[in-house]
């Protein structure tokens, strides 16, 4: 799990856009202190789509891949100096998406350009916005209480 929060959870979920289709959110249980001392303003939401099985479920390989990109880029890049916190992550319905917040839009693209570059190309779709109140967080922080 996450180097500067080993505290995640993980909690089955509905899909969200088929509602038969579970998903899986593994979600930081302690980043709201975090987010109230405005320090993390900014969201980026990196969105890794994929064919997946009947459940929409990745295959073993591109879960590999998955597992590799976030401990190399995410843990290991963006969260070291505290520069970004991962808030959570949800694989399911074809797609992986990871939600973070960051101090510093600029810093964090040449971090992830730089933690990235020595990797295939992967079919990433990256969006930010800012989100000074953490409202996609606060969006999944109940589920924390399911697990």
């Amino acid at each position: 799990m996450s180097k500067l929060s080993p505290e995640m959870c993980t909690v089955p979920v509905d899909g969200e856009y088929d509602p038969t289709v579970m998903r899986f959110l593994h979600i930081r249980t302690h980043l709201r202190a975090e987010l109230a001392t405005g320090k993390y303003p900014y969201r980026v939401d990196i969105t890794w789509p994929y064919d997946g099985d009947e459940k929409g479920l990745p295959d073993p390989e591109t879960a590999d891949a998955m597992k590799g990109f976030r401990e190399r880029v995410i843990d290991e890049a963006l969260e070291r100096d505290k520069l970004a916190l991962l808030a959570y992550e949800v694989v399911g319905e074809d797609r992986c998406l990871w939600c973070i917040y960051t101090r510093n839009i600029p810093a964090f693209q040449e971090m992830l350009n730089e933690a990235s570059s020595e990797l295939p190309d992967y079919p990433l779709e990256i969006y930010a916005e800012e989100d000074r109140e953490g409202l996609a967080f606060g969006e999944v922080e109940p589920m924390i209480a399911a697990e």
